[in-house]
């Protein structure tokens, strides 16, 4: 694996244990600008590139963890970074690249 693949690689297991922190403890947040960019920060996020994944999460998500949209071919986005059940989760059972819950149950 070449640096790149694994830093994009540890930034997307960070996204996905952020968003799933939340889910399993079944607490819907809607943060503020500030809010998020501590969150990303306490994640080890780094500071150079904070204002890119604030962007990147405010037009996903609208800085809410409880949106999931139903896309047409039949798969589902979770979360701030609306993570996609065709790869990533399963709904309703372990699975995925992640081999995880999609709802974090």
């Amino acid at each position: 694996m070449n640096f790149k693949n694994f830093c994009v690689t540890r930034y997307l297991v960070l996204l996905l244990l952020l968003i799933f922190n939340f889910l399993a403890k079944n607490q819907a947040k809607m943060f503020t600008r500030c809010q998020l960019a501590k969150e990303l920060l306490r994640h080890d996020f780094p500071r150079s590139y904070l204002s890119n994944w604030v962007c990147l999460v405010e037009n996903e998500s609208g800085r809410s963890t409880s949106k999931v949209t139903q896309l047409p071919n039949q798969s589902v986005s979770y979360g701030l970074f609306q993570i996609n059940s065709k790869n990533w989760c399963r709904k309703g059972r372990k699975g995925g690249i992640c081999n995880i819950k999609c709802e974090g149950k």
